[in-house]
């Protein structure tokens, strides 16, 4: 499969999310990534915002690249 990677950056609360659905209505090719993450799912977290997966299953999908970017957390939270 080709296709192309967009990535929309910003702070919190600039706008993303709005940005993208209003591109995803009008490319209805256009897909949004959902992130994986290990951390514990916090009250705010918006619904399909991420995928919370185990520590095991996130390590087991780096050794197998199967994830495409990651970045360990700073504060290990």
């Amino acid at each position: 499969m080709k296709g192309r990677i967009f990535v929309i950056a910003g702070p919190s609360g600039v706008g993303k999310d709005t940005i993208m659905e209003i591109l995803i209505k009008k490319l209805p090719n256009l897909v949004k990534a959902i992130s994986y993450t290990d951390r514990l799912k916090r009250a705010d977290d918006k619904l399909h915002t991420y995928r919370f997966i185990s520590k095991e299953e996130f390590d087991e999908y780096l050794k197998t690249g199967e994830i495409f970017e990651w970045e360990y957390a700073r504060d290990g939270i």
